[in-house]
């Protein structure tokens, strides 16, 4: 009698599944392929806003020109709009686009500058040109910046026996497309410091503001530049300084300084100098040029009414000026 055998035995299962590798493998794919999508996306967003900007300006510069047309038939001057509310009220801009800035030359303007914005983008624009930038129009509060004319405005100063004085720099080799400087030149050995000096230029207490200058010592010294704040009186208040960095002798560096204009300031002097004394004697010099001061938390690269797409506000040389900038 033979039983009945099951022959069949149960296969063993595999539950086997994703090892740590291989999870880490596909994260981190997900992860490139994320990123590269991140990336496109913000791409074409900033193309979509950088397109929406040059048709908004375009746009204005055409509605700009038809004012100017228009108030020469009212008034017999052709002159673009007067103030930043007149500009608002005439534009027609897209969603999302605001108008940041608009400066014109005097109060019947031939001369603008205009910056709208879109997102974290500016686009700056002339009656002339328009160009997309990181900043705004810049406002160059130094009346006479590269002393291209005379000493108007420049004084120079020192600590005990320096006995500084001013002088009009002709220069053989500078910074391009400057040929002139302010000079402070010594006929004693100061103490510790010396300075040229450009003053007064009017502030707004709680404003924020930047100085920038090229400067040049005939010995090596540290130079750097400071803004002396003074109340109505004339009296300081306060300095802010710049830092001070080792110069060698003969040879431009760019220094610079930030400050906010504290209460009770409403006008500063602006000075580039040099510490170290030591190496000062009789005859040494110190040159300033290309002198930057603007109602601005951010130093911005030179600019006059003689550059490019910037206008003076007044007499050339003599008078603030405007234009698109970008940052140092």
């Amino acid at each position: 009698m033979f039983r009945n055998v099951n022959l069949r035995t149960k296969a063993p299962t595999s539950s086997k599944g994703f090892t740590i590798v291989e999870l880490l493998i596909v994260i981190v794919v997900i992860g490139i392929l994320a990123a590269i999508t991140i990336v496109a996306y913000n791409g074409i967003q900033n193309r979509a806003k950088d397109a929406a900007l040059k048709s908004d300006a375009a746009s204005a510069a055409r509605l700009i020109q038809q004012n100017k047309i228009t108030n020469a038939q009212a008034t017999g001057v052709e002159s673009y709009p007067a103030t930043k509310t007149d500009m608002a009220v005439l534009l027609k801009l897209s969603t999302g686009t605001s108008l940041e800035t608009y400066i014109g030359n005097s109060s019947t303007p031939t001369r603008y500058c205009m910056t709208l914005k879109k997102g974290d983008t500016f686009l700056s624009s002339t009656e002339t040109t328009s160009q997309l930038s990181d900043n705004e129009c810049v406002t160059n509060l130094v009346p006479n910046p590269r002393v291209a004319n005379d000493l108007t405005g420049w004084t120079s100063t020192s600590s005990t026996g320096g006995n500084p004085t001013p002088s009009r720099a002709t220069l053989v080799s500078g910074l391009a497309g400057t040929t002139t400087a302010m000079r402070t030149n010594l006929t004693g050995t100061p103490a510790s410091w010396w300075r040229g000096q450009y003053c007064p230029v009017s502030v707004t207490a709680g404003q924020s503001y930047s100085l920038s200058s090229y400067v040049r010592p005939s010995v090596a010294v540290s130079t750097g530049m400071i803004i002396i704040w003074r109340n109505s009186s004339g009296a300081t208040i306060s300095e802010s300084g710049g830092a001070f960095v080792a110069s060698a002798a003969s040879t431009w560096g760019l220094r610079t300084s930030t400050g906010v204009a504290p209460v009770g300031a409403v006008s500063a002097c602006l000075q580039g100098g040099a510490s170290g004394a030591g190496a000062a004697v009789s005859g040494s010099w110190l040159d300033l040029s290309e002198m930057v001061f603007e109602q601005s938390a951010t130093a911005h690269a030179y600019g006059d009414g003689d550059s490019t797409n910037w206008f003076w506000t007044g007499s050339e040389h003599a008078s603030t000026s405007v234009g698109p900038s970008p940052a140092q």
